[in-house]
Protein backbone atom coordinates (compact mmCIF):
# COMPACT_ATOMS: atom_id res chain seq x y z
CA UNK A 1 0.00 0.00 0.00
CA UNK A 2 1.26 3.82 -0.43
CA UNK A 3 0.31 6.95 1.01
CA UNK A 4 -3.01 8.03 -0.07
CA UNK A 5 -3.71 10.58 2.70
CA UNK A 6 -3.90 11.57 6.46
CA UNK A 7 -6.17 8.44 7.15
CA UNK A 8 -4.14 5.94 5.49
CA UNK A 9 -2.04 3.02 5.90
CA UNK A 10 1.29 2.93 5.83
CA UNK A 11 3.62 2.07 3.00
CA UNK A 12 3.52 -1.70 4.14
CA UNK A 13 2.34 -4.87 2.11
CA UNK A 14 -1.12 -6.39 2.99
CA UNK A 15 0.80 -9.00 4.91
CA UNK A 16 2.12 -6.64 7.24
CA UNK A 17 -1.33 -4.64 7.94
CA UNK A 18 -2.53 -7.69 8.78
CA UNK A 19 0.46 -8.20 11.12
CA UNK A 20 -0.25 -5.31 13.03
CA UNK A 21 -3.74 -6.61 14.27
CA UNK A 22 -3.32 -10.50 14.48
CA UNK A 23 0.29 -11.20 15.81
CA UNK A 24 1.83 -11.00 19.72
CA UNK A 25 4.44 -11.83 20.99
CA UNK A 26 7.88 -10.24 21.81
CA UNK A 27 9.21 -11.24 18.04
CA UNK A 28 6.37 -9.67 15.83
CA UNK A 29 5.77 -6.29 18.64
CA UNK A 30 9.40 -5.59 17.88
CA UNK A 31 9.27 -6.33 14.18
CA UNK A 32 5.89 -3.77 14.18
CA UNK A 33 7.77 -1.19 16.09
CA UNK A 34 10.46 -1.05 13.63
CA UNK A 35 8.57 -1.32 10.61
CA UNK A 36 7.29 2.25 12.16
CA UNK A 37 9.97 3.65 12.56
CA UNK A 38 12.02 2.62 9.44
CA UNK A 39 9.19 4.32 7.42
CA UNK A 40 9.28 7.08 9.13
CA UNK A 41 13.16 7.55 8.97
CA UNK A 42 12.82 6.78 5.39
CA UNK A 43 10.02 8.86 4.20
CA UNK A 44 11.01 12.29 1.86
CA UNK A 45 9.47 14.86 0.86
CA UNK A 46 10.02 14.04 -2.65
CA UNK A 47 8.19 10.74 -1.96
CA UNK A 48 4.67 12.54 -0.58
CA UNK A 49 1.91 12.29 -3.48
CA UNK A 50 0.85 15.82 -4.13
CA UNK A 51 -2.83 15.13 -2.61
CA UNK A 52 -1.59 14.06 0.60
CA UNK A 53 0.60 17.16 1.40
CA UNK A 54 -2.30 19.02 0.04
CA UNK A 55 -4.55 17.56 2.65
CA UNK A 56 -1.61 18.22 5.46
CA UNK A 57 -1.77 21.72 4.52
CA UNK A 58 -5.28 22.07 4.73
CA UNK A 59 -5.11 19.71 8.07
CA UNK A 60 -2.68 22.52 9.14
CA UNK A 61 -4.41 25.70 7.91
CA UNK A 62 -7.78 23.98 9.85
CA UNK A 63 -5.75 23.18 13.01
CA UNK A 64 -4.63 27.12 13.05
CA UNK A 65 -8.12 28.06 12.28
CA UNK A 66 -9.25 26.44 15.62
CA UNK A 67 -6.69 27.30 17.91
CA UNK A 68 -7.57 31.15 16.66
CA UNK A 69 -10.75 30.69 17.54
CA UNK A 70 -10.82 28.80 20.68
CA UNK A 71 -8.36 31.43 22.35
CA UNK A 72 -10.81 33.27 23.76
CA UNK A 73 -12.42 30.38 26.45
CA UNK A 74 -11.70 30.59 30.05
CA UNK A 75 -9.97 26.54 29.75
CA UNK A 76 -7.80 27.69 27.31
CA UNK A 77 -6.60 30.66 29.04
CA UNK A 78 -6.50 28.99 32.24
CA UNK A 79 -3.81 26.85 30.19
CA UNK A 80 -2.22 30.11 28.72
CA UNK A 81 -1.79 31.52 32.29
CA UNK A 82 0.08 27.82 33.60
CA UNK A 83 2.44 27.76 30.81
CA UNK A 84 3.45 31.33 31.59
CA UNK A 85 4.22 30.95 34.99
CA UNK A 86 7.41 28.39 33.37
CA UNK A 87 8.56 31.56 31.66
CA UNK A 88 9.00 33.62 28.01
CA UNK A 89 10.35 31.91 25.05
CA UNK A 90 10.26 32.09 21.03
CA UNK A 91 7.90 29.72 20.22
CA UNK A 92 4.59 30.92 18.66
CA UNK A 93 1.12 30.13 20.47
CA UNK A 94 -1.55 29.96 17.89
CA UNK A 95 -4.13 33.02 19.36
CA UNK A 96 -4.07 36.47 19.38
CA UNK A 97 -2.06 38.54 21.27
CA UNK A 98 -0.83 35.27 22.76
CA UNK A 99 2.79 34.96 24.95
CA UNK A 100 5.68 33.55 23.03
CA UNK A 101 6.84 30.29 25.02
CA UNK A 102 9.39 27.54 25.77
CA UNK A 103 8.97 24.77 22.88
CA UNK A 104 7.15 22.34 25.72
CA UNK A 105 4.57 24.89 26.96
CA UNK A 106 4.31 26.60 23.40
CA UNK A 107 3.24 22.44 22.55
CA UNK A 108 0.74 21.98 25.34
CA UNK A 109 -0.79 25.17 24.98
CA UNK A 110 -1.26 24.57 21.28
CA UNK A 111 -2.79 21.20 21.58
CA UNK A 112 -4.86 22.17 23.97
CA UNK A 113 -5.79 25.05 21.96
CA UNK A 114 -6.48 22.78 19.21
CA UNK A 115 -9.36 20.82 21.01
CA UNK A 116 -10.78 23.62 23.26
CA UNK A 117 -14.21 23.93 21.10
CA UNK A 118 -13.48 20.36 19.19
CA UNK A 119 -13.54 21.70 16.01
CA UNK A 120 -10.21 20.25 15.53
CA UNK A 121 -10.45 17.56 12.53
CA UNK A 122 -9.91 14.08 13.46
CA UNK A 123 -9.80 10.68 11.50
CA UNK A 124 -11.82 8.06 10.38
CA UNK A 125 -14.23 5.89 12.76
CA UNK A 126 -12.27 3.83 14.62
CA UNK A 127 -9.18 5.29 14.86
CA UNK A 128 -9.37 8.06 17.65
CA UNK A 129 -6.33 10.35 16.55
CA UNK A 130 -6.66 14.00 15.56
CA UNK A 131 -3.30 14.85 13.56
CA UNK A 132 -2.92 18.50 14.14
CA UNK A 133 -3.55 18.64 17.70
CA UNK A 134 -1.10 15.93 18.65
CA UNK A 135 1.60 15.84 15.98
CA UNK A 136 1.40 19.11 14.71
CA UNK A 137 1.69 21.09 17.99
CA UNK A 138 4.47 19.50 18.57
CA UNK A 139 6.13 19.63 16.09
CA UNK A 140 5.92 23.23 14.80
CA UNK A 141 8.24 24.53 18.21
CA UNK A 142 11.04 21.94 17.18
CA UNK A 143 10.96 23.80 13.43
CA UNK A 144 10.80 26.68 14.84
CA UNK A 145 13.27 26.66 17.56
CA UNK A 146 16.08 24.40 14.54
CA UNK A 147 15.01 27.56 12.27
CA UNK A 148 14.05 24.35 9.97
CA UNK A 149 12.29 25.03 6.28
CA UNK A 150 8.34 24.40 6.12
CA UNK A 151 9.25 21.20 3.74
CA UNK A 152 11.03 19.10 6.92
CA UNK A 153 7.98 20.36 8.89
CA UNK A 154 5.32 19.00 7.17
CA UNK A 155 7.40 15.86 6.05
CA UNK A 156 7.41 15.69 9.62
CA UNK A 157 4.06 16.10 10.42
CA UNK A 158 2.98 13.15 7.58
CA UNK A 159 5.39 11.05 8.85
CA UNK A 160 4.56 11.61 12.46
CA UNK A 161 0.37 11.67 11.20
CA UNK A 162 0.49 8.24 9.45
CA UNK A 163 2.39 6.15 12.15
CA UNK A 164 -0.17 7.25 15.28
CA UNK A 165 -2.81 6.43 12.99
CA UNK A 166 -1.52 3.11 11.82
CA UNK A 167 -1.09 2.62 15.97
CA UNK A 168 -5.22 3.90 16.49
CA UNK A 169 -6.23 1.82 13.81
CA UNK A 170 -4.33 -0.94 15.50
CA UNK A 171 -5.79 -0.72 18.63
CA UNK A 172 -9.68 -0.30 17.28
CA UNK A 173 -10.52 2.26 20.01
CA UNK A 174 -9.56 -0.76 22.69
CA UNK A 175 -8.04 1.68 25.02
CA UNK A 176 -11.17 3.61 25.06
CA UNK A 177 -13.28 0.71 25.85
CA UNK A 178 -10.84 0.57 28.63
CA UNK A 179 -11.26 3.90 30.19
CA UNK A 180 -8.76 6.11 28.13
CA UNK A 181 -8.84 8.81 25.94
CA UNK A 182 -7.32 7.82 22.56
CA UNK A 183 -5.72 11.14 21.76
CA UNK A 184 -4.00 11.22 24.91
CA UNK A 185 -2.97 7.44 23.86
CA UNK A 186 -2.09 7.24 20.73
CA UNK A 187 -1.16 11.29 20.23
CA UNK A 188 2.49 10.85 22.18
CA UNK A 189 3.58 8.41 19.20
CA UNK A 190 2.95 10.71 16.53
CA UNK A 191 4.19 13.64 18.21
CA UNK A 192 7.18 11.85 18.88
CA UNK A 193 7.94 10.57 15.57
CA UNK A 194 7.45 14.04 14.54
CA UNK A 195 9.63 15.85 17.35
CA UNK A 196 12.40 13.19 16.47
CA UNK A 197 12.88 13.47 12.75
CA UNK A 198 13.22 17.42 13.17
CA UNK A 199 15.96 16.49 14.96
CA UNK A 200 17.31 14.36 12.43
CA UNK A 201 17.11 11.19 14.48
CA UNK A 202 18.15 7.78 13.15
CA UNK A 203 16.32 5.00 13.41
CA UNK A 204 17.55 3.15 16.54
CA UNK A 205 16.72 6.23 18.22
CA UNK A 206 13.18 6.57 16.90
CA UNK A 207 12.76 3.21 18.31
CA UNK A 208 13.50 5.02 21.31
CA UNK A 209 11.33 7.38 20.94
CA UNK A 210 8.37 5.52 20.47
CA UNK A 211 8.87 3.23 23.51
CA UNK A 212 9.53 6.60 25.70
CA UNK A 213 6.31 8.14 24.19
CA UNK A 214 4.38 4.88 24.98
CA UNK A 215 5.74 4.82 28.76
CA UNK A 216 4.06 8.26 29.04
CA UNK A 217 0.57 7.68 27.56
CA UNK A 218 -1.94 8.81 28.75
CA UNK A 219 -5.76 10.58 29.47
CA UNK A 220 -8.71 8.82 31.10
CA UNK A 221 -12.11 9.14 29.73
CA UNK A 222 -13.92 9.78 33.64
CA UNK A 223 -14.38 13.39 31.81
CA UNK A 224 -17.51 12.08 29.92
CA UNK A 225 -19.44 11.03 32.62
CA UNK A 226 -18.39 14.18 34.89
CA UNK A 227 -21.35 16.48 36.74
CA UNK A 228 -18.79 19.26 36.31
CA UNK A 229 -17.99 19.76 32.79
CA UNK A 230 -14.90 18.03 30.55
CA UNK A 231 -12.57 21.04 30.66
CA UNK A 232 -9.59 18.79 31.15
CA UNK A 233 -10.30 16.85 27.58
CA UNK A 234 -8.46 19.48 26.13
CA UNK A 235 -4.73 18.53 28.09
CA UNK A 236 -5.20 15.40 26.96
CA UNK A 237 -3.92 16.73 23.24
CA UNK A 238 -1.50 19.15 24.94
CA UNK A 239 0.16 16.81 26.66
CA UNK A 240 0.73 14.82 24.08
CA UNK A 241 2.71 17.77 21.98
CA UNK A 242 4.26 18.70 25.29
CA UNK A 243 5.76 15.22 26.35
CA UNK A 244 7.68 15.04 22.36
CA UNK A 245 9.50 18.46 23.20
CA UNK A 246 10.06 17.71 27.25
CA UNK A 247 12.84 16.75 28.94
CA UNK A 248 11.93 13.40 29.21
CA UNK A 249 11.82 12.67 25.07
CA UNK A 250 16.20 13.99 25.05
CA UNK A 251 16.36 10.93 26.76
CA UNK A 252 15.44 9.48 23.30
CA UNK A 253 19.49 8.98 22.85
CA UNK A 254 20.07 7.21 26.33
CA UNK A 255 17.40 4.83 27.08
CA UNK A 256 16.51 2.14 25.31
CA UNK A 257 12.53 0.90 25.07
CA UNK A 258 11.50 -0.64 21.97
CA UNK A 259 8.44 -3.20 22.43
CA UNK A 260 5.88 -0.54 22.35
CA UNK A 261 3.11 -1.87 20.86
CA UNK A 262 -0.97 -2.14 21.07
CA UNK A 263 -0.22 -5.52 21.53
CA UNK A 264 2.27 -5.88 24.52
CA UNK A 265 0.91 -7.81 27.24
CA UNK A 266 2.74 -6.59 30.43
CA UNK A 267 1.02 -4.04 32.24
CA UNK A 268 -1.54 -3.71 29.39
Amino acid sequence: MVLKGLECTLMLSDDDAESCTVRCGAKAVRGETAQLAEYAAALRYEDIPADVIHAAKNTIADGIAACVFGYRFPWSQAIVRYAQQCGAGKSVVLGPGAPMLPPPFAALVNGALAHSFELDAGTRVGVGAHPFGTVFTAALPVAQDKRLSGKKLITAFIAGSEAMLRIGRATGRSNEHRGFHAPGTTGPFGAAIASSLLLDLDTAHLLNAIGIAGSVACGLRQFSVSDTGSMVKRLHFGRAAEVACSPQLSLRKALTDRTISSKARPGS
